[in-house]
């Protein structure tokens, strides 16, 4: 006995194309828990220098502070250490600062 399933099939047509929509539900995500992707935080920094080779022992709270630091008197980030659009190459800095963390 040979048993077949015909089941509805139902399509949608969507108004929207799925960037659009992906973009506006995380949008939308981020606003209501009150996240900022270019926010750089504590947690970031001691990532970014744990990637870069730095000594756990040597990341303190102090050295991730003066490296906000830095980065505000640079133009890197603004005072609610959010990045900066209009930067145009913090990549270089970044460098830079690894090469002398590097020599920790």
């Amino acid at each position: 006995m040979k048993i077949i399933d015909i089941s509805n099939k139902l399509t949608v047509i969507a108004n929207d194309s799925y960037d659009n929509f992906s973009r506006s539900l995380q949008d939308d995500f981020n606003e209501s828990m009150n996240f900022n992707k270019n926010e750089v935080t504590a947690d970031i920094i001691t990532t970014n220098f744990q990637s870069a080779g730095v000594p756990k022992l040597k990341i303190t709270p102090e050295l991730v502070d003066t490296f906000k630091t830095e980065l505000q008197k640079k133009g890197i980030l603004d005072k609610n250490n959010v990045l900066n659009k209009n930067i145009e190459q913090p990549q270089n800095y970044l460098k830079l600062f690894n090469l002398k963390m590097k020599l920790f």
